[in-house]
């Protein structure tokens, strides 16, 4: 199968007069004919690819529309091109291990380190402006991972988070009798309508947060969880 110039670009992210130079150099796979070049789909596949399967994150509405077509999705708020490039990436036989998936996903969300009163952490846990993706859920979620000491993680809105910080005066962790939790806040608007009504998507969150767990286990079920959803992906491509 072939792809025009134009169509490239908007796969690779890159512009026309720079595609036509790779196709010129070789570096993608194409002929001729007459003063246009017909490029291989596949070789564009393969460039996108290398694009971005070293560990560069995704933008931040494409890294939740990962997440969506994962989940078996198809992430409809992005453009077509844009989803051709997400799937091409997340077939990518470069994304083994839980650095490079992390990595990908980093713009996905801030992450900050916060601390509350003991006595208000299931308060906090059931408030409705939350949704709690930490280690402690991990087995809700269908992943293979036992409740462990590590620290809440709490999804929260942008919007949300300042006043859940004063109605429970969470503040930044530093006090050691005060217990810790996890803040994600989604970097797209629309990220908690996706995980409110989207429970594959939910697993793959909790997955990406085990991922940067200090506790290889974690990261063992969090990558497990990455690896089986892109199988999935690759089987049903």
């Amino acid at each position: 199968m072939s792809m025009s110039v134009p169509e490239a670009a908007a796969v690779l992210g890159r512009s026309p007069q720079r595609v036509r130079k790779l196709a010129a150099s070789g570096a993608l796979r194409g002929h001729r004919i007459g003063k246009s070049w017909v490029l291989e789909k596949q070789s564009v596949a393969e460039a996108a690819s290398q694009v971005r399967s070293s560990g560069r994150p995704l933008a931040p509405a494409r890294a939740w529309g990962a997440l969506d077509i994962l989940a078996g999705g198809e992430a409809r708020w992005l453009s077509p091109s844009a989803r051709y490039q997400v799937r091409t990436i997340l077939r990518s036989s470069r994304l083994k291990n839980d650095s490079v998936w992390s990595a990908v996903f980093a713009a996905a969300w801030s992450q900050r380190e916060m601390s509350c009163h003991p006595g208000v952490i299931d308060a906090v846990r059931k408030d409705p402006r939350v949704l709690e993706v930490g280690a402690a859920v991990a087995s809700r979620y269908g992943l293979d991972l036992l409740a462990g000491r590590s620290p809440a993680g709490l999804v929260v809105g942008q919007n949300d988070l300042r006043q859940l910080c004063e109605d429970y005066l969470l503040e930044a962790a530093r006090s050691s009798d005060a217990i810790a939790v996890v803040v994600y806040v989604p970097a797209w608007d629309d990220a908690i309508r996706l995980l409110r009504n989207d429970a594959h998507v939910i697993q793959l969150v909790v997955a990406m947060g085990l991922l940067k767990s200090p506790d290889p286990r974690a990261r063992i079920a969090g990558q497990a969880a990455f690896a089986s959803a892109r199988q999935r992906l690759i089987r049903t491509s």
